[in-house]
């Protein structure tokens, strides 16, 4: 069934068949999808996601496509790459849309000299898959700073939530089971240092070059570490337990 035909109203959307999803993940592997949509503002990602509903077209979408695993057989539907990129400052407050990169708002920030999402400028997502996945690193989340959000609901009405509708839990959140998507996002930050920030960043940075492999696709830290048996202490890395079972590489 071609479904190209129902996306044809919307203007100034780039719309493409069997395009190899390889291409727009950081594992830099994965077949090709039925069709990739390519939205660039807010009105664009709820048109094309509504006509999906409306029509029962299954759809993903693809922000920054780190911690995605995709089939060698591809899609069989509709892939929505988000780049709905527009953000703001004011104060300590940041308002930027889902196809926001992170690693953008994140260094943004520290140039302002604002803390809270320091540890973004080391991820490669987008916004809204960091609200979905509740992305974190060093022992921060963006769970943590987030005030509100502006979600699409599966009936197709806009709404305004704020962080409690989230459940946010270890990399983890209601968007999971809910099947809202998430249009923006209103982050509330604390003024630092920037000296300090940069300092601190470059830091983690270097770790993780060190740590990950830059030649080969990697989806980053793909693995969740584990609780700890004592209450209140941090959790296990996954990676000290792979170490002890030898299964490093």
């Amino acid at each position: 069934m071609d479904t190209k035909k129902y996306f044809l109203k919307l203007k100034n959307v780039k719309i493409e068949k069997e395009v190899p999803l390889s291409y727009y993940t950081t594992f830099r592997i994965g077949g090709a999808a039925d069709l990739l949509i390519k939205v660039t503002s807010q009105k664009e990602l709820v048109e094309t996601i509504n006509i999906c509903r409306e029509h029962n077209i299954p759809f993903i979408i693809l922000g920054g496509g780190s911690n995605v695993l995709i089939n060698d057989n591809g899609f069989q539907g509709v892939v929505i790459l988000d780049r709905t990129s527009d953000y703001s400052f004011y104060d300590e407050i940041v308002t930027a849309n889902s196809g926001t990169f992170f690693r953008k708002i994140a260094f943004e920030s520290i140039k302002r000299g604002l803390e809270g999402i320091e540890f973004g400028c080391c991820l490669y997502g987008t916004l809204g898959g960091a609200i979905y996945g509740n992305s974190g690193a060093y022992g921060k989340s963006i769970g943590d700073v987030l005030i509100e959000a502006e979600i699409l609901k599966p009936d197709g009405k806009i709404e305004l939530v704020d962080n409690n509708f989230f459940h946010f839990q270890y990399r983890d959140s209601s968007l999971k089971t809910n099947l809202c998507v998430v249009l923006s996002v209103k982050l509330k930050l604390q003024k630092s240092d920037p000296i300090v920030l940069l300092t601190r960043v470059k830091e983690d940075i270097e770790k993780r070059l060190n740590s990950h492999p830059q030649k080969e696709g990697s989806a980053g830290s793909y693995f969740k570490n584990l609780p700890s048996s004592v209450q209140g202490e941090p959790r296990i890395p996954a990676g000290k337990i792979l170490d002890e079972l030898g299964a490093r590489g």
